[in-house]
């Protein structure tokens, strides 16, 4: 589930957003395991189909209840 102001798809199923990004990743673990969701910002982010890979760019962060990792650029897999 994400938010952005602007959404782009391609024929191979990526999708790319853009603009104060923000959402969340269910029944993922970010350091360790944990059942909270993972959430994520950034200003531009892009996932592969079926969200197994996502890539976070400018300001990028992810989250899991105190549990934070922030970067200019970061990738995630789950």
């Amino acid at each position: 589930m994400a938010w952005c102001d602007r959404l782009q798809g391609d024929e191979g199923g990526k999708m790319v957003a853009r603009g104060q990004v923000v959402g969340l990743l269910q029944r993922s673990g970010l350091m360790g395991k944990g059942e909270a969701p993972v959430r994520f910002a950034a200003g531009a982010a892009s996932a592969s189909e079926g969200g197994a890979h996502v890539s976070l760019e400018g300001d990028a962060r992810l989250w899991q209840g105190e549990r934070l990792v922030r970067a200019d650029r970061l990738d995630y897999d789950r």
